[in-house]
């Protein structure tokens, strides 16, 4: 069960790696099929005067996908009912403005979307560190390096300060190492912009 644990995350670093590369300054994030929802759950993206843009929806009974967004939105994996998007706030009473790619559309609000603040995002999901961005004792650059194997170890999420994410070793997932309970500081953020790998499912 292990070995199969940690080939689900390498699959899903292939996957996301690099899924905040373009973003920068994100300030709050909307997540879809957050509750509620069902397989005949769908959304639409609008343009800005309302006409249809895309639609998330299942077809022939598979997950609800739209490849339209792929590689367009701050996250996609359809698999997973994984659709995340950059928040435009605003403060129309009806919808989100939304960013895809580098065009700004509208979703409608329901009680299946639901809006985060970066750090609540952060917190929800879980995380990885690399030889690039280390896992550190402190929340400084200066921090001392724990040293680990990052392929085969990834974090929840603990407590956000600054652009650091405090964190520990995720042990009802692939475990940690040696059995060793491992916290630290991972950095999320670098000039505005978002450098750590997320993971979304364990």
């Amino acid at each position: 069960m292990k070995s199969i644990k940690i080939i689900l995350i390498l699959l899903f670093a292939f996957s996301f790696i690099n899924i905040y590369s373009q973003s920068g300054n994100i300030s709050n994030v909307l997540v879809l099929y957050h509750e509620n929802d069902t397989a005949e759950t769908t959304y639409q993206i609008l343009n800005l005067n309302h006409s249809i843009f895309a639609e998330i929806k299942s077809v022939d009974g598979n997950e609800p996908s739209c490849p339209k967004l792929k590689g367009k939105i701050l996250a996609y994996y359809d698999d997973y009912y994984i659709f995340h998007f950059e928040v435009k706030l605003d403060d129309d009473s009806n919808f989100y403005k939304v960013k895809v790619g580098n065009l700004v559309k509208l979703i409608k609000k329901s009680d299946t979307v639901k809006m985060y603040s970066m750090e609540e995002y952060i917190l929800k999901y879980y995380c990885l560190a690399s030889e690039l961005n280390p896992l550190r004792d402190r929340p400084s650059i200066s921090g001392k390096i724990i040293k680990i194997d990052y392929q085969a170890t990834s974090f929840i999420c603990l407590e956000v300060k600054g652009d650091w994410v405090r964190v520990k070793c995720d042990k009802e997932c692939e475990g940690c190492p040696r059995g060793k309970i491992i916290m630290g500081w991972i950095r999320w953020r670098k000039n505005g912009k978002i450098i750590f790998d997320q993971r979304f499912v364990c």
